[in-house]
């Protein structure tokens, strides 16, 4: 459940680019873009926390993990083509970033009206960076059926009464 500040956000974040840009009539989209693309950062979670009443921390990272992602293009359909390009033999044993860079300009070309956002891509790809390229990607793994048969495992004498008096009929 979204908390207070959360379901504000939009309208603060509209707010607080308005003020800096001076430019009255922002959607949230625009507002975004603007943000991106501006250098209007100093000092604009800090600025919001305060009139949220909420760290600006929190604001930072909530806008990039989450709020943010809302405006860019949904990996899941391309984790198979970032393995493929994450597994390409000229980038395999780079660092991250460099990969990054690589896969970015190859969905550049290969994708030219969409936008892809940096912390998803760089999450999915160190993920499986991190994970020795042992990635199972969306398999289930089913579990053998063993079928035992507990006879093979027990002496029969086991099973023959050790007391007899309840076989006794008097």
């Amino acid at each position: 459940m979204a908390t207070r500040w959360q379901v504000e956000f939009d309208r603060y974040f509209v707010r607080q680019v308005r003020f800096r840009t001076s430019i009255p009539d922002l959607d949230v989209y625009s507002a975004f873009q603007l943000f991106e693309d501006s250098k209007i950062k100093d000092s604009f979670w800090m600025e919001m926390g305060a009139e949220l009443n909420v760290s600006h921390r929190k604001l930072h990272d909530y806008y990039h993990n989450t709020w943010s992602k809302r405006f860019y293009t949904d990996i899941s359909p391309y984790k198979q083509l970032l393995i493929q390009l994450s597994e390409n033999s000229s980038i395999i044993n780079l660092p991250v970033k460099n990969q990054l860079t690589y896969i970015f300009d190859q969905l550049k070309q290969l994708f030219p009206g969409q936008k892809f956002h940096y912390n998803s891509v760089y999450q999915f790809v160190s993920y499986r960076k991190r994970a020795g390229n042992s990635f199972i990607s969306q398999k289930t793994v089913q579990k053998p059926e063993i079928h035992l048969n507990v006879f093979d495992f027990a002496d029969n004498t086991l099973f023959e009464s050790t007391n007899t008096d309840h076989n006794k009929t008097e």
